[in-house]
């Protein structure tokens, strides 16, 4: 298993005839963010698992998914770029990362939690904690931040509480 401050997870695009694949130019501005703040991160590129919504592909996607996640142990889970047309594959890609990590955040981000009004498809629909409306690269790196603070913040609190008498 391998230990990242972040997971990033590329939802899949449908393909069209003709059409390509890259990897979004936005994770890649984040991903330089998180190392120039010199955290760890990972991806996990769905594109390269399924090209299409149908049945089939979605349930393949929960399947693979599910193996690539197990390789992992986050600190947080950033979803993107999420467009209107992902929904399907969205609440699989937030069910699987739920189950296997739940207690570690999952925040969304990209052109429709951009749009104002739109923070109910996250929230509600989707289940999703936090979205991230509009570029990242100060955001994510302010979070991993944040998360690595509370547990330090935690582990301090933790042993102000131990019987000193006790610990060997």
């Amino acid at each position: 298993m391998k230990y990242v401050d972040l997971l990033l997870i590329n939802p899949p695009f449908h393909m069209r005839n003709g059409g390509g694949n890259f990897f979004p130019l936005g994770l890649g501005y984040i991903i330089s963010s998180v190392e120039t703040h010199n955290y760890t991160w990972a991806s996990v590129d769905c594109t390269k698992i399924i090209t299409t919504f149908f049945s089939d592909s979605l349930k393949i996607l929960t399947e693979k998914l599910r193996i690539e996640l197990a390789a992992y142990l986050p600190q947080i889970i950033g979803i993107g770029p999420c467009i209107t047309s992902q929904l399907r594959a969205l609440k699989i890609i937030v069910q699987c990362c739920s189950e296997s990590f739940p207690n570690i955040p999952i925040v969304a981000g990209g052109p429709l939690a951009s749009i104002d009004g739109q923070e109910w498809v996250f929230f509600e629909e989707l289940g999703i904690q936090y979205i991230i409306k509009g570029d990242a690269e100060e955001a994510i790196p302010d979070a991993i931040n944040a998360i690595k603070n509370l547990t330090i913040l935690a582990i301090v609190n933790l042993s102000q509480h131990l019987d000193t008498s006790i610990i060997i």
